[in-house]
């Protein structure tokens, strides 16, 4: 079998999907199998170290699509077409309904070529209150209605996830529900608590509250940081807030202004060592140690895909306070592996993190089924799924 990855990005930028393409490309070389990549040149000697192979796309292909969606698309046909004459690949899994999904759409169905779509964030999702998601523009929500269409299959994160297609008029049996995964075996290792509260500052007799992901409005993060105003008053001072990912030392200055800066603490993304590396570790094992020295996790997002970091969180073993918005529903049970407020909502989310850091007992329960939840998410199990996938529609 021989299949080509179509994604916009990839290592080393880090998120969801960069970490889902790394471990499809891993596995799936493992076991023998032909894989290469087409994206950006800059990603060449991630995948390269993986023992992998990039074909780069031509310089400006991305912003042409970006800026005149069928001129874009015919220039990316073009090149598509000659890979695809040279390479002959049997299967094409492609990231993002937008640009790239809109983009191969066409040619897939003129080649005749299985191919495999997976959509995540902003190319299926949408919310109008914070101007998230591309289908809030009318004429790219036609173009991803159209487009992801022409394909064999469209793996879903989750079942909000599956909504959605269901919204675009994609039938049952041409979505598959594979979750985002995580590495298990990363978070055996043990760590020492004073030692990694020491290097990040962290006050050793404090409650340690952990939230991970970039400064973006859909992670609510200002409503964690209002959140613990209330806090203050109905549990006292005997906790930190430490904020991990790109850009939230912006929220100090709201912390600050409200009065609670003394209990948050931020930390620019804690990126893993890549370069050089033949076998790669995500999370980085610092932020697995904060997970690992961390008392409670708190994910307030208003709207996700999936919530990679509820699970990592999981794994390590955390008692959970996430929101009733997609992708973290989906996940997280309420009561059982943690607990859900309405997004949005800062009375509700100071009062379960007290009731959560008051009662040890309650505490306990939904760490232990966290850590149980999370083993069937392991990427091993998640990897083999895509590859079942593959095989199936091959077959087909």
């Amino acid at each position: 079998m021989k299949i080509l990855i179509v994604t916009s990005t990839a290592l080393p930028n880090i998120g969801g999907v960069e970490v889902c393409i790394y471990n499809i490309m891993r596995c799936l070389l493992a076991k023998g199998y032909q894989v290469k990549i087409f994206t950006f040149r800059k990603h060449w000697i991630y995948t390269q170290q993986l023992g992998g192979e990039l074909i780069s796309y031509a310089l400006g292909t991305l912003f042409l699509v970006n800026l005149h969606s069928y001129l874009g698309r015919w220039y990316l046909e073009r090149q598509l077409v000659s890979i695809q004459r040279k390479e002959n690949f049997d299967l094409w899994h492609v990231f993002f309904a937008y640009p790239f999904g809109f983009g191969v759409s066409r040619i897939i169905k003129k080649l005749k070529i299985p191919a495999v779509l997976s959509c995540r964030g902003e190319d299926i999702q949408k919310c109008s209150e914070i101007g998230y998601g591309v289908r809030l523009n009318p004429k790219i929500d036609k173009l991803i209605k159209e487009s992801v269409k022409s394909y064999s299959l469209l793996t879903s994160l989750t079942q909000s996830v599956t909504d959605e297609y269901r919204n675009l008029g994609i039938s049952d049996d041409k979505i598959i529900e594979i979750p985002n995964g995580v590495d298990l075996k990363l978070f055996e290792r043990k760590t020492d608590y004073v030692q990694i509260r020491k290097k990040f500052g962290i006050p050793l007799g404090k409650k340690l509250i952990l939230s991970v992901g970039r400064n973006h409005p859909k992670k609510g993060f200002k409503y964690l940081v209002q959140a613990l105003v209330l806090l203050r008053k109905v549990h006292g001072d005997d906790f930190i807030c430490l904020i991990v990912g790109k850009g939230t030392s912006e929220l100090q200055k709201l912390a600050q202004r409200i009065g609670v800066g003394d209990f948050v603490m931020t930390k620019e993304a804690i990126k893993p060592d890549l370069v050089g590396r033949r076998e790669m570790f995500f999370p980085s094992m610092d932020l697995i140690a904060l997970y690992k020295s961390s008392d409670l996790f708190v994910l307030p997002s208003l709207i996700e895909t999936f919530g990679i970091v509820n699970l990592e969180a999981m794994a390590a073993g955390l008692p959970i306070i996430t929101t009733d918005a997609p992708g973290c529903r989906d996940v997280v049970t309420d009561g059982y592996n943690g607990l859900i407020v309405k997004p949005g909502k800062p009375d509700e989310l100071a009062e379960k993190i007290a009731i959560v850091l008051k009662n040890r007992e309650l505490a306990c329960r939904l760490a232990r089924n966290a850590f149980y939840t999370s083993k069937q998410y392991d990427w091993d199990i998640i990897t083999k799924k895509y590859l079942d996938t593959y095989k199936k529609i091959l077959r087909e």
